[in-house]
C-alpha cells in the first residue's frame, strides 16, 4: 500500500513540555521524543512489532501536579497564614490559585486512550496518546502497520477477550485499590485484563515466550506506600480548603501530623505481611505472570501450572 508519510504528534505539557512525533513511512517508523530535559530519535521496523494494544486511563501526571500545586499552597498557608489572610489581594491570588489547582486535580481523573506499539517480547516501543483529532490518522497508521506485519497481534481494553473458548479463566480482586484482574488461558496464550477505578489495561503473553520455570515464594505483596500517600492527598486537600477559603472544617494541623506519623508507621508495618504467590518466567528470567495463592485459588493455580508446563516442555532447560 502506498502512503505518504503519517505524522502524528502528541504533546505533554506537564511532563517537561514533552513532545513526542511518530512518523509512519512505509517499512518503519520515525519516533522523535523532546522535552526540557531530554531528547532522542529513534526507528522502530514494522516486522519487530508484536503487538498493538491500548489503555483507557487517567492523567497521572495532570493528578500529580496538580496536587503538587496544592500541597505547595497548602503549606505555604501553614506557615504564613496570618499574612496571606490579612493582604486581600494576596489572599485573593492564593484562592485563585488553589481553586485552579482543584480543577487541574479533578481533570486529571478524566480518562483518555493511548495507543501501544509492542515487541516480541512485549515491551513497549512507543506511545500515542488518542485524541479525536488524531483518531483517524493512528487508524492509517495501524492500517499500515497490519499491512506490513501480518503477525502483529491487535488487542484493546474495549473488547479484551476474543470470541474462541478459553482453557482455564483466573480471576483476583485487590480491595487495596479496588482493582479486578481476569486472567483468561488460551491454547496458545495468556491474555489478562487489569482493572481499577483509574485504568483499564490488556496485554497479552504468547507461551513462546515462557522458558517454563516457575516462580513459587513469599513476598509482601501489599502496597503500602500508597496507601500512605492516598491517606496524604485527601488529608492535605481538606486542610488547604480550610485555610484558603475558611470553611470551618476545623483541623488542627498538628494532630493531623500525630496521625498522619500513626498511619505511615502502620502501613509501613504492612509491608512485612507476606503472601504465597507463584509465577511464570520468560526467557529474560522476568516474571511474567503472578498469582497470590489462597485456599480458595490453589487447587485452580496447580492446575493452570501443569498447563503452562505442558505448553512449555520443549523449552523447559533439563
Amino acid at each position: 500500500m502506498k502512503t505518504d508519510v503519517i505524522k502524528i504528534t502528541s504533546f505533554y505539557p506537564l511532563q517537561n513540555l514533552l513532545r513526542v512525533t511518530q512518523e509512519f513511512y512505509e517499512e518503519r517508523a520515525v519516533v522523535k521524543v523532546k522535552s526540557l530535559t531530554y531528547e532522542r530519535e529513534f526507528e522502530i521496523d514494522y516486522m519487530t512489532l508484536g503487538e498493538i494494544s491500548d489503555k483507557y486511563h487517567v492523567n497521572e501526571n495532570q493528578i500529580g501536579f496538580g496536587f503538587s500545586l496544592l500541597a505547595i499552597i497548602t503549606f505555604i498557608l501553614i506557615f504564613f497564614y496570618n499574612n496571606i489572610h490579612e493582604n486581600l489581594i494576596l489572599l485573593r491570588i492564593t484562592q485563585m490559585l488553589y481553586a485552579g489547582g482543584v480543577v487541574i486535580f479533578a481533570l486529571g481523573f478524566i480518562k483518555g486512550w493511548q495507543i501501544n506499539l509492542s515487541d516480541k517480547k512485549g515491551n513497549i516501543l512507543t506511545s500515542i496518546k488518542q485524541t479525536n483529532k488524531n483518531a483517524g490518522l493512528i487508524s492509517q497508521a495501524l492500517e499500515l502497520i497490519t499491512n506490513k506485519n501480518g503477525e502483529v497481534r491487535e488487542i484493546t481494553a474495549a473488547d479484551p477477550f476474543p470470541d474462541q473458548p478459553h482453557v482455564f479463566e483466573h480471576v483476583e480482586y485487590d480491595m487495596g485499590d479496588f482493582s479486578k484482574t481476569i486472567n483468561r488461558f488460551y491454547e496458545d496464550r495468556l491474555i489478562t485484563f487489569y482493572q481499577t477505578l483509574l485504568k483499564e489495561v490488556v496485554y497479552t503473553v504468547p507461551y513462546s515466550q515462557l522458558s517454563g520455570k516457575v516462580f513459587r515464594g513469599k513476598v509482601s505483596a501489599i502496597p503500602w506506600f500508597s496507601y500512605f500517600c492516598n491517606f496524604l492527598y485527601v488529608g492535605i486537600i481538606i486542610i488547604g480548603l480550610d485555610l484558603v477559603f475558611n470553611i470551618g472544617i476545623g483541623i488542627n494541623i498538628f494532630t493531623f501530623y500525630k496521625v498522619g506519623l500513626i498511619v505511615f508507621f502502620i502501613f509501613f508495618l504492612l509491608r512485612y505481611v507476606k503472601h504465597e504467590i507463584v509465577g511464570f518466567y520468560d526467557h529474560d528470567e522476568n516474571i511474567v505472570f503472578a498469582s497470590i495463592v489462597n485456599g480458595k485459588n490453589k487447587v485452580d493455580l496447580e492446575r493452570i501450572i501443569h498447563f503452562i508446563g505442558m505448553k512449555t516442555a520443549s523449552q523447559t532447560p533439563g
